[in-house]
C-alpha cells in the first residue's frame, strides 16, 4: 500500500506527464473513478445529486462527476462553493459540465435552491478542498458540512474529506464526514489515521492512469505497516550463522516490586531472535526471575535502599555496554536520582544504539536537552503520558495534534519515536513516518509495553537500523495480539501470551 503527501502526489502526477499524461487527462481519470464508486453503490439512472465544488482542481474533479452522472441520467445539482473555478483545467470542466445541460447554481447566491435540493438528495459529492486543505475551514464550508449530515445522504468525498488535513490527519471543527472517500493513486496519511478515519469513512483507491515507473522516481516518505514489510526486514537465518550472528543485548531493567517488567522484556527479546540476552537487574531479582529466564544470561546489580539499580554500578554497567549491539533501559526501573544518572550516563557514553521506555523515559524527561549528546542512535517508546512529560504539552493537546508533534519531536532530537496508542506512529529523525493499524484493546494491560521494548531490541541488537526495528517490533506486536485475541479474548488474553502467537507468525513466514 503506497501512501504519498499531498506534496510527493503532486510530484508523482508531475512524472506521469513524461508518460502521455496530462493535467486535463488525470482530472478527467479522477472524475470517472469518483462516478464508478457511486454506480457501484447505487443505480445512478434515479438519483438526485448535489455536487458541491471548490474553485481549484478537486472542484474540477466534481464537475466532470456531474457531466457524467447527467449522461446516466441522475439529477445533478452543481454547486459553487465560494466562486467559479479558477485554475485552468477547473475551468474547462467546469464548462463542459455547463456545455452537457448540468444545472450549476452559486451556493451564497441560491442557498434556498441548494437547501431545497439537499431536503429530497440521496447523494452528496465532497469535492471542495481536496488534499490542499490546512488550517480551519471558513462559516461556508462549515454550513455546508453541516447541511450534508442533517441532510442524512450517501457523502463521497474526492480524495479527501473537506477540513481534514491529507499529510496529518488533523481534523478541523466542523469537517466533512463521508461515507465513502474516492482517493487516486497513493493513499494519503489522513486515510489510515485514527484522527480522520471517522470523517474518511470507507476508503475506496482508484487508478487515474498513473505509468508505474513514476513511482520509482518519486520516493515516499510513508509506510503503511504490513507483514509484508516486516518479513522483508527480517531475513531469514543463515545455515552457518551462530548466537553471535543475532547480536548481544543488555536490559537494564526491574527493581524490587517490579520483577515482571525484567521477565517480560527478555523473554520477548529472546523470543525475537537475540543471539545473547543479558538482565541487568539488581540482585535480589536475579534468583527468582532465573528460574523462568533460563537462557538468559545476568548481570546482577546493587541496589540502593530504595530496591532500585544504584549509580554505584555504572562502571561495570558502561563496561558491559562496550561488548553490547544494543541497550534496553528503563522497563521497571522505577524513578529516583541513581535511575536518571544512568540514564543519563548510558545515553551519552554506549557506543551501541540505546531503547529507552518507561521509567527510562521518565529519567530523560528530567532533562531532555541530554538526547542531543547520545553518540548512538536512540528510540523511544512512549505512551501519552510520557510522551506529555518528554515534550512539556498535554495529553490532549497530544491527541489533538501527534501527527506533527511526534515527527517534530523525532527531528529535534535526532531519535526514533514509537509514539505508542491506538495506531501507532513510528517517526525517523530523518522524516521517516510508519503508520500501524493492527492492534486491539486487548493491548490495554500492564506488560503490554514492556513486550513491545524487548522486541524492538531485539532487532536492534540483530543489526537493523533503529526506525526499521521499531517498526517491525510495533507491527509484529500488534498482528501477535489480533491473533492472540481470537485465541483467548481480549478480556482474557494477558501479555506474555501473546509471545506464543508470535512465535506462530514467525514460524509461517520461515522465520
Amino acid at each position: 500500500m503506497a501512501i504519498a503527501t499531498s506534496k510527493e502526489m503532486k510530484e508523482i502526477e508531475a512524472g506521469s506527464l513524461q508518460y502521455g499524461q496530462t493535467y486535463l487527462s488525470l482530472m478527467q481519470n479522477a472524475g470517472d473513478r469518483v462516478t464508478e464508486a457511486i454506480e457501484e453503490k447505487m443505480e445512478v439512472s434515479v438519483i438526485r445529486c448535489v455536487i458541491f465544488c471548490g474553485h481549484g482542481n478537486n472542484g474540477g474533479d466534481g464537475y466532470v462527476v456531474g457531466k457524467n452522472l447527467l449522461a446516466r441520467d441522475a439529477k445533478v445539482l452543481l454547486v459553487m462553493v465560494h466562486k467559479p473555478p479558477v485554475t485552468p483545467d477547473a475551468v474547462t470542466m467546469y464548462e463542459r459540465a455547463k456545455e452537457a445541460g448540468v444545472e450549476i447554481v452559486s451556493f451564497e447566491e441560491d442557498r434556498e435552491e441548494v437547501y431545497r435540493w439537499m431536503s429530497h438528495c440521496d447523494v452528496t459529492v465532497d469535492a471542495i478542498y481536496g488534499t490542499g486543505f490546512h488550517g480551519e475551514l471558513d462559516d461556508t464550508v462549515k454550513e455546508i458540512a453541516a447541511l450534508i449530515v442533517k441532510s442524512d445522504t450517501c457523502t463521497f468525498a474526492v480524495d479527501i474529506p473537506s477540513g481534514v488535513e491529507a499529510n496529518t490527519g488533523r481534523v478541523a471543527a466542523g469537517a466533512v464526514r463521508a461515507n465513502y472517500t474516492v482517493t487516486f493513486d497513493c493513499y494519503k496519511p489522513a486515510h489510515l489515521l485514527l484522527e480522520s478515519a471517522e470523517n474518511c469513512g470507507c476508503v475506496m483507491l482508484a487508478d487515474i492512469g498513473i505509468d508505474p515507473r513514476v513511482h520509482q522516481q518519486v520516493p515516499l516518505s510513508h509506510t503503511h505497516l504490513t507483514n509484508g514489510f516486516a518479513f522483508s526486514q527480517i531475513k531469514k537465518r543463515p545455515r552457518n550463522s551462530h548466537k553471535g550472528t543475532y547480536g548481544r543485548l543488555l536490559n537494564l531493567c526491574g527493581s524490587v516490586g517490579m520483577c515482571g517488567a525484567a521477565l517480560m522484556s527478555t523473554t520477548a527479546a529472546l523470543r525475537c531472535g537475540a543471539g545473547l540476552v543479558t538482565l541487568g537487574t539488581v540482585e535480589e531479582l536475579t534468583v527468582p526471575v532465573s528460574v523462568r529466564l533460563t537462557e538468559s544470561l545476568f548481570l546482577p546489580l546493587h541496589a540502593n535502599d530504595s530496591g532500585r539499580i544504584s549509580a554505584q554500578n555504572l562502571p561495570g554497567i558502561l563496561e558491559k555496554l562496550k561488548t553490547s549491539n544494543a541497550c534496553l533501559i528503563g522497563c521497571g526501573l522505577g524513578l529516583d536520582e541513581d535511575t536518571v544518572q544512568i540514564v543519563q550516563e548510558v545515553l551519552q557514553k554506549a557506543d551501541c544504539p540505546v531503547v529507552v521506555d518507561a521509567d527510562g523515559i521518565n529519567a530523560l524527561a528530567q532533562d531532555i536537552d541530554i538526547l542531543k549528546k547520545a553518540k548512538a542512535p536512540v528510540i523511544l517508546t512512549p505512551h501519552l503520558g510520557e510522551m506529555s512529560r518528554l515534550c512539556g504539552k498535554t495529553v490532549s493537546q497530544i491527541v489533538a495534534d501527534r501527527y506533527n508533534i511526534g515527527k517534530h519531536f523525532a527531528q529535534e532530537y535526532g531519535v526514533t519515536l514509537v509514539l505508542k496508542g491506538t495506531n501507532t506512529l513510528v517517526f525517523s529523525p530523518e522524516g521517516q513516518v510508519y503508520i500501524n493499524t493492527n492492534g486491539n484493546p486487548g493491548l490495554s494491560k500492564g506488560g503490554s509495553g514492556d513486550i513491545l521494548a524487548g522486541m524492538i531490541a531485539s532487532f536492534v541488537a540483530q543489526g537493523l537500523p533503529a526506525d526499521i526495528a521499531a517498526a517491525c517490533g510495533v507491527y509484529l506486536h500488534g498482528a501477535a495480539a489480533d491473533r492472540c485475541s481470537k485465541r483467548l479474548s481480549e478480556y482474557g488474553m494477558l501479555p506474555t501470551d501473546m509471545l506464543t502467537d508470535l512465535c506462530h507468525i514467525f514460524a509461517e513466514n520461515g522465520r
